[in-house]
């Protein structure tokens, strides 16, 4: 019976893998969809109350079955639910006429029809030629507003798709949604600046569902990214047990076996879904996202490389998948609850230093990116060729990202303090020296990384950099801001930590997690700088 059960919950995790249409989807989700945590977090946040739902997130994290979902909750109310995709529309010139049909129809039905009231859900809208965004903010935006509570747009998009040098879903948000007759009774004040403002925010916030006067962004990854925490690790774990409970009813009904081998290693599970990487859209735009894409290209490869695609509801679904039909991941699992537990234990002093090495040796991990000492005058050649020289035997360690691309250079200095938590004079010294060099410069994408023992260390910056240039090319990052769980890891990696589970593989994983969670918690003013710098571009 146990190995029935399983082989049903494989055959539907293969399914939802593949590529679904919104009827798949339909046909196998049909029980417990308000148990799905995802739903019930968006439910909480009061977007069901609103006229127009702005549904945003990256490849993976499951807009369509939350269309499903949104399905099934507005029809329990009353509401016809009418779906349309891109597929539907095509790309000629017919597909603003496909769409006008369709919404004059809901129109009719509304005009003859007191008690009736119709929500239309338009999937993957970005992919839609123009005219259809036109078509939208001109007449159905304003049409919504007219037959409030009867009429509700459902708009889903996906938060890394660009078109040209735009990236869709803030063209979107700022030039047609934000722009429409009405926008302000909906989004408030200022619409075009307050949805893109919300969108980049709601990540940072772990934000799922924002608010306005009429209407609710939904950020799914902004969901994921309120779990990307070591600190979080029992939570995500949770989150991943009910999600393996949801996928169970929809399959196999009921699976003990596997639900009670997933609660018994729920811990080392989150560990390893914790360990992969976030993506910046684009290095401009400050947009974070959870991204299911490609995993190659990290160093050293791997099994652990390839076991989590994504923090999001296909990441999680393909890690179970692999649990279950992969004997070295379902070790990997049992050794990282192990690992899992020397995190727990361990607490101590945290330096800057420290914090620093850390994330050099973990940068050496991320694609088309490299970590290593430098003289400085390897950085700073004049337009002749030859090298400053001044600096010569000046070392400094750089972090090279996008190096396929437009390559930036992060230059990291930590700030060492003495006995007295005084900043040491070698550490001024050197930064002085960085700074009159003209090391850090916006316009040759050069970025001076300072890490600090604690926020109060911004006085000795500003006696040598100008408060202009802070959150710039000079960026000033406390460690403080980490938690008993992150210095537990940063000492683990140093060696500062007894971990006998410990191997090169979870090593890696550890690594991994440094770049998808500390370069998220180091800010400055709630900014994330380094990891918009440093985390991999999407696509």
């Amino acid at each position: 019976m146990s190995q029935a059960c399983e082989d049903a919950v494989k055959s539907f995790l293969e399914k939802v893998l593949g590529r679904l249409t919104f009827k798949m989807i339909e046909e196998l989700f049909s029980r417990a969809l308000d148990q799905n945590p995802v739903f019930k977090a968006v439910e909480r946040g009061g977007a069901f109350g609103k006229n127009i739902l702005i549904v945003l997130g990256g490849r993976g994290c499951g807009k369509t079955l939350f269309i499903r979902y949104a399905k099934y909750y507005l029809t329990k109310l009353g509401w016809d639910f009418r779906y349309v995709s891109p597929q539907d529309l095509g790309q000629g010139q017919d597909a603003e006429r496909k769409l006008a049909d369709i919404f004059e129809d809901a129109l009719k039905k509304i005009e003859g029809d007191s008690n009736y009231k119709v929500a239309i859900a338009l999937d993957d809208i970005v992919e839609a030629p123009v005219t259809v965004l036109d078509y939208i903010k001109d007449f159905i935006v304003p049409n919504v507003f007219k037959h409030a509570g009867r009429l509700m747009l459902i708009v889903a998009a996906q938060s890394e798709r660009t078109v040209g040098q735009k990236v869709a879903a803030v063209y979107l948000l700022r030039e047609k949604l934000g722009m429409a007759q009405y926008a302000e009774a909906f989004f408030g004040e200022n619409p075009r600046d307050k949805l893109y403002e919300s969108f980049g925010r709601s990540y940072l916030k772990g934000s799922l569902v924002e608010t306005f006067r009429g209407a609710a962004l939904i950020n799914l990854d902004a969901f994921w990214s309120s779990l990307r925490s070591l600190s979080k690790v029992d939570d995500l774990a949770n989150v991943i047990e009910e999600i393996a409970r949801f996928y169970t009813i929809n399959s196999a009904g009921s699976c003990d076996t596997f639900l009670n081998e997933i609660a018994r290693l729920k811990r080392g599970l989150a560990l390893l879904a914790l360990s992969s990487l976030p993506r910046v859209v684009r290095r401009d735009e400050k947009i974070i996202i959870e991204y299911t894409g490609p995993v190659g290209g990290f160093k050293p490869s791997d099994s652990s490389t390839e076991t989590v695609i994504a923090l999001n509801g296909q990441g999680i679904a393909d890690l179970l998948y692999k649990f279950l039909t992969d004997s070295r991941v379902k070790d990997l699992v049992n050794r990282a609850e192990r690992v899992y537990g020397c995190l727990s234990s361990g607490k101590g002093s945290l330096e800057a230093d420290e914090v620093k090495q850390v994330i050099m040796d973990a940068a050496n991990l991320l694609p088309d990116a490299e970590a290593r000492s430098v003289p400085v005058n390897a950085l700073l050649k004049p337009a002749g060729g030859q090298t400053h020289g001044r600096g010569r035997r000046l070392d400094v360690d750089v972090i090279a990202v996008d190096l396929s691309k437009e390559p930036r250079i992060l230059v990291l200095h930590s700030l060492k303090t003495d006995k007295r938590g005084y900043v040491t004079s070698s550490s001024m010294n050197k930064l002085r020296k960085l700074v009159g060099m003209g090391i850090p410069s916006e316009a040759e994408l050069r970025y001076l990384i300072i890490i600090a023992p604690r926020k109060t260390y911004e006085k000795n910056v500003l006696g040598v950099v100008d408060m202009k240039r802070l959150g710039r090319d000079v960026i000033l990052l406390p460690v403080d801001t980490l938690d008993d769980k992150d210095r537990s890891l940063i000492l683990l990696l140093r060696g500062a930590l007894n971990c006998p589970y410990l191997d090169n593989e979870l090593l890696n994983v550890l690594k991994r997690i440094v770049l998808g969670t500390l370069t998220l918690k180091l800010r400055r003013e709630g900014i994330p700088h380094l990891a918009f710098h440093m985390l991999p571009l999407a696509g």
